[in-house]
């Protein structure tokens, strides 16, 4: 099956997991409208994402080029002892991220929510709980969609996230009855049954490999250290700096606070819907050329590698360019037609149309980062993944702090650009030396690294 075939079957995927998180936003919004409460469920949510999203997208490129090498020798025990190996030792650092959280979690959450009611820190720590709770699913979903998608199976992985958003959107319905707390059950609802349909794909797929291979089931046990997927700190690198693209979230939702009660609602409202696309066609993307790229770096077709990184990202540019412009033009009977209920007053209408215009101008800095995270890390630099979400850190909360008197929404969607400014820079530019000074040093005499015959200038 070519990458085009695998992209196709991904995109279908994600096209109706993407569907799905749009009618959940369009629920949220028309169930709960734009109040405090609906604030403190974003500071909670603000976690969940990152344990659904973030470490995902950072550990499963660290971890799938180390399983592709132990899939790759034909012993599919070999590589499940390993995958049960990481289940442990890196589960271990997991938990230890989440007491760590536990403990911060009070002085987050007041400064958070420092503009916010009272009652908004009561309800957000509570919420965070259970977030905490749901995450070690979420942690073993993603070990799960490593074997997955090294196999290609990109389709059962993509289910996961199908489910979970399903899920969860059903329990919304239930809000006249539940409030608020649909929404935060239904993401551990959602998580719970995502994982059910990952342990039945990976339990069939490990089985069709093992028949269809012909392995033997008494080959002796192989050694596993710490260090089979790289070093020790991999994991400890990849959970710092999600931990700091995170942190500058919080950023957004403590400045945000302080304008006035709903606006971080607003902000996080539309954020979602302008990513929802970028979901569907270049995480999607990112998704399938992660195991590609680990064949060609293993190969040292570092030539195919840069050739490919770049039509990437003119295919990127031009499909965000053209969803720029329409969103400029259909941003107001949008917004009218999706929030649809007198939940919205008219103010917050026009700052709806207002942010979707602006932050329509964020697809393409979005697009590239979400692009090239994941070939970033799949070549291990995770110690400049951590830079770059610390130097991101520093120019978000630059361009709001000189204006905190003066803070308005379309402020957050300009440090929002930023920060993904920020990101595409300082990926584009370690990808471009790494993969140059690879394609200038590889040995055209040698027959793995034949495709680099003549690259030297």
């Amino acid at each position: 099956m070519t990458v085009a075939r695998h992209y196709l079957s991904t995109v279908s995927v994600a096209a109706l997991a993407v569907g799905m998180g749009a009618l959940r936003v369009i629920v949220f919004g028309n169930a709960y409208g734009a109040t405090a409460e609906t604030d403190a469920y974003f500071n909670a949510y603000l976690w969940f994402r990152m344990f659904f999203e973030d470490v995902p997208s950072l550990l499963l490129p660290m971890l799938i080029p180390a399983y592709l090498a132990q899939l790759n020798t034909g012993n599919v025990q070999q590589s499940q002892q390993l995958l049960r190996h990481w289940v442990w030792s890196r589960g271990a650092q997991f938990l230890g991220l989440l007491v760590a959280l536990a403990v911060l979690s009070p002085w987050i959450l007041r400064w958070t929510t420092a503009g916010l009611p009272e009652g908004a820190y009561s309800l957000a720590s509570q919420m965070l709980w259970v977030v905490l709770l749901t995450a070690p699913v979420l942690f073993f979903a993603c070990l799960l969609r490593v074997h997955l998608e090294s196999r290609h199976r990109f389709v059962a992985s993509g289910i996961f996230r199908l489910v979970l958003l399903s899920v969860s959107t059903v329990m919304m319905a239930l809000s006249p009855w539940l409030g608020i707390w649909a929404a935060v059950w239904g993401l551990t609802a959602g998580a719970l049954a995502g994982l059910v349909c990952l342990l039945i794909a990976y339990y069939r797929d490990v089985r069709r490999l093992t028949r269809d291979e012909n392995l033997a089931t008494d080959s002796a046990a192989p050694e596993i250290g710490i260090t089979a997927d790289g070093t020790q700190w991999s994991l400890l690198w990849i959970l710092a700096s999600v931990l700091l693209q995170r942190a500058s979230t919080t950023i957004d939702l403590h400045f945000g606070a302080a304008i006035e009660p709903g606006a971080v609602t607003l902000f996080n409202q539309i954020g979602t819907l302008i990513s929802l696309p970028v979901m569907i066609l270049v995480q999607s993307l990112s998704t399938v050329l992660v195991p590609r790229a680990a064949q060609l770096q293993a190969a040292g077709q570092w030539l195919q590698l840069r050739q490919g990184l770049w039509r990437m990202c003119a295919a990127v540019c031009g499909a965000s360019l053209v969803a720029v412009v329409l969103l400029q033009f259909l941003a107001e009977p949008l917004i009218r037609v999706l929030f649809f209920r007198t939940v919205f007053d008219e103010h917050q209408i026009a700052d709806m149309v207002t942010l979707l215009r602006l932050y329509a101008l964020s697809i393409l800095p979005l697009s590239l980062h979400l692009a090239c995270l994941g070939l970033t890390a799949s070549h291990g630099a995770v110690r400049v993944l951590t830079a770059l979400s610390f130097a991101a850190i520093v120019v978000r909360y630059g361009v709001l702090a000189g204006q905190v008197d003066t803070l308005t929404l379309e402020d957050l969607v300009y440090a929002h650009m930023a920060y993904h400014g920020t990101w595409v820079i300082g990926l584009l530019g370690y990808l471009t030396l790494r993969v140059r000074g690879e394609v200038n040093d590889c040995d055209p005499a040698s027959p793995a690294l034949s495709d680099c015959s003549g690259v030297r200038s």
